[in-house]
């Protein structure tokens, strides 16, 4: 049995005095607060995956506000969420393994990638989809890109007003494969690979023209 199976099974009050005394660990809002404790509330009491319908009528509020408190609980991995049928669930096991600590003998647990989704957010001036934060994850955990690159190239897609996933995903993959991880370093590799070009054409232009020794004798 894991943690969070153990303490649905404990006492009721456990988690929401726990999350009280981490609000400020983990820069919790009091609306992202409400939305945590009544998606404990509907998983202690209902006992099955809970949608954002399931929250919206358990809350009253705008569906499009609580989409956006959902969305900004991932990027902060607060809650965790899967897809079936095109039905989004959600879950508290990422915040339950960090505050009881499962994995790291009561060391803290790093929340993790925040300022990178923190710094796409405030570029993009909105939250980020659930696709969009597994691109994401993919970036920092699948394929290991540094974290300053990934914040270099979206300063790059910023300032050539190019802001996009796809756009920056392609950067992503050219540097990768170049091995630069700055715009600067990027710009040097171009240069050195502009001036081989160069110098390799010249080679061949002098090759070709080089004059023989019997170039006079055909001639006459």
């Amino acid at each position: 049995m894991n943690i969070t199976d153990r303490i649905f099974m404990s006492d009721f009050v456990t988690f929401p005095k726990v999350l009280f005394t981490s609000l400020k660990d983990y820069g919790l809002s009091i609306s992202e607060s409400f939305v945590l404790l009544q998606l404990w509330h509907l998983i202690y009491h209902e006992k099955k995956l809970i949608s954002d319908e399931d929250l919206v009528e358990a809350l009253s509020s705008d569906e499009h506000e609580i989409l956006e408190i959902l969305a900004g609980l991932i990027t902060k991995n607060c809650i965790g969420y899967s897809e079936k049928n095109g039905k989004m669930t959600y879950n508290l096991e990422p915040l339950i393994n960090s505050i009881f600590n499962e994995e790291s003998n009561n060391k803290p647990m790093a929340i993790g990638k925040g300022k990178v989704f923190t710094s796409f957010e405030s570029e993009f001036k909105r939250p980020l989809s659930p696709i969009e934060i597994d691109l994401i994850d993919e970036w920092l955990e699948v394929k290991e890109y540094p974290e300053d690159m990934i914040f270099e190239v979206l300063k790059v897609a910023v300032s050539n007003a190019k802001l996009s996933f796809k756009y920056i995903d392609h950067i992503l993959i050219d540097w990768a494969k170049k091995g630069v991880k700055t715009q600067k370093e990027n710009q040097t590799f171009e240069g050195n690979k502009k001036s081989a070009k160069v110098k390799t054409g010249i080679k061949e232009i002098k090759t070709t023209t080089k004059k023989s020794k019997y170039d006079d004798i055909y001639r006459n």
